[in-house]
């Protein structure tokens, strides 16, 4: 498939383990640390490899490869109706069921929203009758605060009269 579009395929992966850290031996002494450290000293000072030098150089532009992905799309992936007759009967249900699924969760959204938002008890009568009757609690606490201070300033008038 690859080979068809231009590209080289692709070698199988090793069958070597991803590590050999557990076949090698940590060395243990002090003459068995100084080769090791020697050499990662010299990997460290070394140049790339000529290798990793051909690699960098030969990098491929992301926008072109892709380019040539949609050119080469026609030849090798089948289009429209020919792609959906070509689904098994596996792959059908398992489309059914998440277009269902996807439907039935959009539905409930827009029931829970409308229930929510659309309430005609929460609507807004109630925030009407709250501003009434927070209108008339204010009124009774400045009728209240009135008399208080009727009461205090008749109370201070009675103390300037005796005293």
């Amino acid at each position: 498939r690859a080979a068809s579009r231009g590209f080289p395929p692709r070698a199988p992966p090793s069958r070597r383990p991803l590590s050999d850290k557990s076949t090698k031996k940590k060395p243990t002494t002090a003459a068995e640390k100084a080769p090791a450290e020697k050499a990662a000293a010299a990997a460290e000072e070394a140049p790339p490899a000529k290798d990793a030098r051909k690699k960098i150089q030969t990098r491929v532009d992301p926008h072109q490869l892709a380019s040539e992905f949609i050119k080469a799309s026609p030849e090798t992936r089948p289009q429209g109706t020919e792609s959906l007759a070509s689904l098994t009967p596996e792959q059908r249900m398992r489309n059914f069921g998440t277009a269902a699924a996807l439907l039935g969760f959009s539905g409930w959204v827009w029931w829970y929203s409308m229930n929510s938002v659309g309430r005609p008890e929460g609507g807004l009568e109630s925030l009407e009758e709250e501003a009434a009757e927070a209108r008339v609690a204010a009124q009774r606490r400045g009728e209240i605060e009135r008399e208080a201070e009727e009461l205090a300033d008749l109370e201070v008038t009675a103390a300037n009269i005796e005293g």
